[in-house]
């Protein structure tokens, strides 16, 4: 393996030990370190037969992490893995296994009521759907949600102290 190869796998290693990253993200890090381009890919081809590099599992891992941990719409996550450099026809695949085991108005649902935990109202409806459309909604599950919500406080579940108006 040639010296410049080495020092980029090396210096690689230490940008892949805080989590996994993707090709993109990889060779964008080797750029930015001023390597070069015949030992940039000649390093992403090793790192890809030793199975550093592994697009395919790592959108998945990343779509179920944003999930759990973020609540994020389709749309955001869409945007997401398209800026980490995963393949459209892969990124659709993966969307679909995604949202098929977690349901998008639930975890609209979850999102607003982890955002409003001392309350809302229907004051606050307004400002909700501006957070879900940034989250990632679209404009049809921004509405279903709406929509339970408003029916919660017609049935008289009251969200905070003095919220239930």
């Amino acid at each position: 393996m040639k010296p410049g190869v080495e020092e980029t796998i090396k210096r690689i290693g230490r940008f892949l030990k805080f989590r996994p990253r993707t090709e993109k993200e990889i060779r964008f890090k080797l750029k930015g370190l001023k390597f070069s381009q015949s030992d940039i890919d000649e390093s992403i081809k090793f790192l890809n037969s030793e199975g550093y590099i592994n697009d395919t599992a790592f959108g998945y891992e990343w779509a179920e992490s944003r999930i759990r941990s973020r609540k994020i719409g389709r749309n955001k996550l869409k945007n997401e893995l398209k800026m980490k450099g995963i393949p459209a026809e892969l990124i659709d695949d993966i969307l679909n296994s995604a949202y098929t085991e977690n349901d998008e108005t639930d975890l609209a649902v979850e999102f607003i009521e982890r955002k409003f935990r001392s309350g809302y109202n229907r004051d606050d409806f307004t400002r909700m759907k501006a957070m879900l459309s940034r989250n990632g909604y679209s404009f049809t599950i921004i509405d279903q949600v709406i929509g339970r919500l408003k029916t919660r406080l017609d049935e008289g579940e009251h969200y905070g102290e003095d919220n239930g108006s």
